[in-house]
């Protein structure tokens, strides 16, 4: 699995004392018993004799407000009942949330009364817009003194936040990962860019621009590696464009807690399967198009040189020609040291190692001319943004769905078999330039040939 392990936290949208309520305000709930003895299977009988969108959170007011006035001796919902029976397993999630609500409701006391608490909770589940979702979870953990800026610690307390509840969704059971810190502070540090704060509006903007679905869409997961770890994974899921994530829409959350959980859950695609990795495989151009070519899906190549990792993201099947390819789904993307969306464009991807008289190479931008990534055909060395650098490592990901995978390797497993049998065959040197089974060998991984006669 990488470099990421298990432990034993469980989702918080599941604890007891929730009401219920979704997102668009559904017909769709279900009760649940209190840790401290309180019911709530009267909850769906009770969404039946009022509107849908109403009942739910004020009954979870009420126990709250029950919970508050038994524990803490206040009349209205506390951040200790609030936290206790929301989201006890993710305190700084809860802590933003209330002092967001609070603030909000201009409480004047340090507790929320029901009716504040109904409307401002009312309010948020019924956000459909996504832009207006991210707004709302960057303002909660904006700056203790001014909701409307943001320093780097929020924004890294709102990622951490993200990144532990996507992976305690994890079907194998929650995961953790030992690249987690690095790979956030790459994401901070491509947001700030050394400076000490910004207005909600600038991070919102720039999360939506390079990561917008890193803070709710939910999906499957995948195994990680060594320049794919979990927490690259789930960034990764969370910036390519949803061509290679595939997202599926997120279960029905039937605590109110789980609608607010789902919307900050970006899991890792389960789909992503390892083609090529140059530590197992060998570093080199023939064995690059070996494992890569005839994958009929979209693809990440995970390039590595020092420090430097970025990620060439081929929407479609890689091929060899002298021309750039790619729909507008292609995109070149920088995740360490400082993360970063180089370009998205089409037209950006170019793949030559045969054809004469054109570069040799693989190469990732929109100008010709000028190419943000250039990799040589022996492999051995990368420019990127104009500086050199020694290339140790690439991996590729196949984002397809199972068939394309399936496809591939009936496919190498028939040039392999035509390999053997052409071994056994006599040509003459003029007959073999013109066969076609000599491209088939090349991409089997037998690229050399006596080329005397050409």
């Amino acid at each position: 699995m990488g470099n990421h392990h298990s432990h034993e936290t469980k989702v918080g949208g599941e604890q007891s004392g929730s009401g219920t309520s979704t997102p668009r305000g559904s017909q769709r709930g279900a009760g649940s018993r209190s840790g401290s003895g309180g019911d709530l299977q009267g909850l769906a009988e009770a969404k039946e004799k009022a509107p849908p969108s109403m009942v739910p959170v004020e009954k979870l007011g009420k126990l709250l407000v029950q919970r508050s006035q038994k524990e803490d001796g206040v009349n209205g919902v506390t951040e200790k009942s609030f936290t206790k029976y929301l989201f006890p397993m993710y305190p700084e999630l809860a802590r933003q949330f209330f002092r967001h609500i609070h603030r909000a409701a201009k409480c004047k006391n340090k507790h929320i009364p029901l009716t504040a608490f109904r409307q401002q909770c009312e309010k948020i589940l019924a956000m459909l817009d996504d832009a207006l979702i991210i707004e709302t979870y960057v303002r909660m953990f904006a700056a203790e003194t001014d909701d409307n800026m943001v320093m780097p610690e929020g924004l890294r307390s709102l990622l951490y936040t993200s990144y532990k509840l996507s992976m305690d969704h994890y079907p194998e059971g929650p995961q953790t990962c030992l690249m987690i810190n690095k790979t956030l502070s790459s994401v901070v540090n491509g947001c700030f860019n050394n400076k000490d704060m910004h207005s909600v509006g600038f991070v919102v903007r720039w999360l939506e621009e390079h990561c917008h679905r890193l803070i709710f869409p939910r999906g499957n997961w995948a195994a990680g590696s060594a320049l794919l770890p979990v927490s690259v994974a789930w960034l990764l899921a969370g910036t390519a464009p949803a061509l290679y994530s595939r997202p599926v829409a997120a279960p029905s959350a039937g605590l109110a807690s789980a609608a607010w959980l789902a919307r900050l859950v970006c899991a890792v695609p389960s789909h992503w399967v390892p083609l090529y990795a140059s530590r197992d495989h060998g570093l080199g151009a023939n064995r690059f198009l070996h494992h890569t070519l005839a994958y009929r899906g979209p693809t990440l190549v995970l390039v590595q040189a020092g420090s430097l990792v970025v990620v060439v993201c081929a929407a479609a099947e890689w091929r060899e020609t002298h021309q750039y390819w790619g729909s507008a789904d292609c995109a070149l993307l920088q995740l360490m040291p400082t993360f970063a969306v180089v370009e998205k464009a089409p037209k950006m991807l170019y793949l030559n190692t045969c054809i004469r008289g054109y570069p040799k190479g693989l190469r990732a931008g929109s100008d010709p001319r000028k190419p943000l990534l250039s990799i040589p055909e022996d492999f051995d060395s990368l420019v990127f943004k104009g500086v050199p650098y020694e290339l140790q490592s690439i991996e590729v990901w196949g984002c397809g769905d199972t068939a394309s995978r399936e496809t591939q390797l009936e496919i190498k497993k028939w040039q392999v078999k035509e390999a053997e049998r052409q071994r056994h065959v006599k040509l003459s040197a003029a007959d073999w330039i013109e066969h076609p089974d000599r491209y088939l060998l090349e991409l089997a991984g037998r690229p050399q040939y006596n080329n005397s006669a050409s």
